[in-house]
């Protein structure tokens, strides 16, 4: 008999908030597990979702935990559905999903010596699935490493595919002079001759953090030409509202990293997720009119790499997208997986094409930032 017993909440707030976040710690997961970006997401996420967590006990003890989300009308969820696939596919919403696409991570917490809750977890996900009737029922963006797990899906049927990659640096240097000679030599030339560029220029740029802006639309604006200027079909995937609840709910823990020119002006923008390990950039806006003459974006990326050093975080996580751009830097690639199953057998043959176009779409969008030996990621 298992020694593990595992509860749904179905209100994020019924859950133990303390020993949620504690398995977060002690498992030195990413910030998107956190009780309070999951409160944010669940408050004001542009979705329409019903929470499903699992938390697995053993006695009294929390051990394992999993963030699920019957999940519909998700902006980022269409997209893989209609705009990243070949045919859109029919498989209808809601689907259940572990745990969101706004999230860099997905997939179970399990705190050390309880491998064996796996099984468990995975049964009650399933169950789950089939109590509420969906078609379509997966893991979004599990992440290299988690080697065990994606065994134990696929012998529990589901397909795992490709979906996605994130840019993460290890922090191992003492200051940001030291990280720079570390780098290939090309890198290092091209960096270093980017900030004598900006010197002879004359550009005096600053950077400063906020908890809370004072033109949340101001900042919006910014966002929504970064996501225009990378071709997404909406450019409403981060609300006014949304911000505004991560940066209340989350406190400290979400930061703006504001890039100011030699007048004031904004030129560009991060939202920064810190957890005191990791600092997590998660939004970003350029103003796209300036960035021949101040080359902002380097800019940033050179000074919160800086602040990370200097502050003495053990990982930089820049999440997806712009790899080359930030393999200059070096980051290095995390490869993502999309396990999905369904509850309908007739089904299978469709979620298996659909699945499959999309981890060769994804593909196709990003081989030619990675070397030829780690494009496969299958």
């Amino acid at each position: 008999m298992s020694p593990y017993r595992v509860e749904t909440y179905t209100d994020l707030a019924a859950a133990p908030a303390d020993a949620w976040d504690r398995i977060v710690r002690e498992t030195n997961a990413s910030v998107f597990y956190s009780h309070d970006w999951l409160e944010a997401y669940e408050q004001a996420g542009p979705h329409q979702s019903w929470p499903y967590h699992l938390l697995v006990y053993e006695g009294a003890e929390p051990v394992g935990l999993l963030p699920v989300y019957l999940t519909q009308r998700c902006p980022r969820l269409t997209a893989h559905r209609k705009y990243l696939v070949k045919t859109e596919t029919a498989l209808r919403e809601p689907m259940l999903l572990a745990h969101s696409f706004y999230s860099y991570y997905g997939g179970p917490l399990v705190k050390k010596g309880h491998d064996g809750l796996l099984t468990d977890l995975l049964a009650a996900f399933q169950d789950l699935a089939r109590d509420l009737d969906v078609q379509v029922y997966g893991f979004v963006n599990v992440p290299q490493g988690a080697d065990a797990f994606l065994a134990c899906l696929e012998q529990h049927g589901f397909l795992t595919r490709y979906i996605s990659s994130s840019m993460y640096l290890p922090i191992t240097w003492s200051s940001f002079d030291e990280y720079v000679a570390a780098l290939p030599v090309n890198h290092r030339f091209g960096i270093r001759k980017a900030m004598r560029r900006m010197r002879a220029r004359g550009h005096h740029l600053s950077c400063e953090f906020v908890t809370e802006p004072d033109n949340f639309d101001e900042l919006i604006a910014l966002l929504e030409r970064i996501l225009k200027k990378h071709e997404h079909v909406n450019t409403n995937l981060y609300p006014k509202a949304y911000l505004k609840a991560v940066v209340s709910i989350m406190g400290e823990a979400a930061k703006f990293a504001l890039v100011r020119g030699p007048d004031h002006q904004l030129l560009c923008f991060g939202l920064l997720l810190d957890d005191g390990r990791c600092l997590t950039p998660w939004v970003a806006g350029i103003d796209y009119d300036t960035l021949h003459i101040f080359d902002q974006y380097h800019f940033l990326y050179r000074w919160v790499i800086g602040y990370a050093i200097e502050n003495g975080y053990k990982e930089l996580d820049m999440g997806r997208g712009s790899y080359r751009f930030k393999s200059r830097y070096g980051f290095k690639r995390r490869i993502l997986k999309f396990a999905v199953n369904t509850t309908q057998a007739e089904l299978r043959p469709e979620v298996d094409r659909w699945s499959q176009e999309l981890a060769e779409t994804n593909l196709a969008r990003y081989a030619r930032h990675f070397a030829d030996k780690e494009v496969e990621g299958r």
